[in-house]
């Protein structure tokens, strides 16, 4: 058991690619793998956590990253030390943000890609939001 403000370090494995290149569905498929060998872990899609209209000044991707921040505080005060995330990781300022984000120590990186024909797929076959477009 973890002394109390302490916690293990954490892994992180993030999913990244172009929109449609199936991020969130490969870390489905590794969150359900992991829970079958009974593996504690979190699967976080970053694009939900700041999916948001907020006021002009409020800079979307600082709220997004503290709420990243915030939730895997909350899953490592109950053990999780290991992380699943997708997201389009297009920089290395985007990239560090995410790893100190759940403070991870163990880092994993993977590059996903289609055709383009594929992803055209996958976006048109999304769910919709609710304002015309």
């Amino acid at each position: 058991m973890e002394a109390a403000g302490l916690r293990s370090p954490s892994s992180l494995l993030i999913m990244t690619g172009s929109m449609g290149s199936g991020k969130s569905a490969v870390m489905a498929k590794a969150s359900d793998i992991l829970a079958l060998c009974g593996i504690p872990h979190a699967a976080i899609d970053l694009d939900v956590l700041g999916l948001a209209h907020l006021p002009d000044a409020t800079p979307s991707d600082d709220v997004m990253y503290r709420n990243l921040q915030a939730v895997a505080e909350n899953y490592a005060a109950l053990g999780v030390c290991r992380f699943l995330l997708a997201r389009a990781i297009e920089t290395a300022a985007e990239l560090e943000r995410c790893v100190s984000s759940v403070d991870a120590k163990q880092v994993i990186v993977c590059q996903l890609t289609a055709s383009v024909e594929m992803m055209q797929q996958r976006i048109r076959a999304r769910e919709l939001g609710v304002l015309p477009g």
